[in-house]
């Protein structure tokens, strides 16, 4: 989990750690460091066995876990949180809102304390209480993590939902299929979205994080040659950059965006 780095309210509301959720960290690991040129660190978790801290650009993004069958862990994914004030009021309240608490209150020594929560729709995500958390620039680099995206067959319970529990502000976007689609706002800034999901879709609502690239015709190439399958291509959004989605070797899914917005 991240250690405590410069302090800032400017994160308040935002996605500040991933965690992937794999029966097969070190595959997971192996295809990442070869993607992003992730620096993949090992430690001892105790019981839980080694937890893998990931670190790109001088920052910490996030960790790798191990799951297990038997433990009833949803397919593999990646599992967001959000950085809040205090975990148990947004617990209690995010279940008066229709949510669900899947892992209550946990402390965390010399870290901060977190809970694993599913919104009303369905998606799993986490919140975070730590005293310091490092800002995003602008415009992340290549390689970190740059928006976080629900799909759910339900965006205008979605939008209450996170909007009453977090305070986040709702904003129209530009959609790729024209369906319903928002952006949040937290401490000023945009940092998440909400996208529907077509009534077709048999995928359940989950949050997909994204990942800045370089050019990303060469990055969805070469996950392919990874060992990544591609669910959705190269994708235009006219005016702000390109997008793809991907399901990493393990099966958890992720997409990579190329800003190509005017500095």
């Amino acid at each position: 989990m991240p250690s405590e780095a410069s302090e800032s309210s400017e994160t308040q509301g935002h996605f500040i750690w991933r965690e992937l959720m794999t029966e097969d960290p070190a595959r997971a690991a192996e295809f990442y460091r070869a993607l992003f040129g992730w620096t993949i660190l090992e430690t001892h978790a105790g019981p839980e066995g080694v937890y893998r801290m990931v670190q790109h650009a001088g920052r910490e993004l996030g960790g790798i876990v191990a799951t297990r069958p038997e433990h009833d862990h949803p397919r593999p994914h990646w599992l967001s949180y959000a950085r809040v004030p205090e975990v148990e009021p947004i617990c209690a309240r995010a279940r008066k809102l229709g949510g669900a608490e899947l892992i209550g209150p946990t402390e965390l020594p010399g870290v901060g304390r977190l809970a694993v929560l599913a919104d009303p729709t369905g998606a799993h995500w986490a919140v975070f209480a730590v005293s310091r958390a490092r800002p995003l620039p602008e415009r992340p680099p290549p390689g970190v993590f740059c928006w976080t995206q629900l799909l759910t067959p339900e965006v205008a319970r979605a939008r209450a939902f996170y909007g009453e529990l977090l305070r986040w502000g709702v904003e129209p976007a530009p959609s790729p299929d024209g369906l319903p689609s928002v952006m949040f706002r937290a401490s000023g800034k945009l940092h998440a979205g909400a996208l529907q999901l077509p009534p077709s879709a048999t995928a359940t609502a989950s949050w997909l994080p994204y990942v800045a690239v370089a050019e990303i015709t060469a990055a969805e190439r070469r996950a392919q040659s990874l060992g990544a399958a591609i669910l959705r291509g190269a994708t235009e959004l006219p005016g702000l950059g390109a997008f793809c989605v991907l399901q990493d070797p393990t099966g958890a899914e992720l997409a990579l965006w190329e800003d190509r917005v005017p500095s």
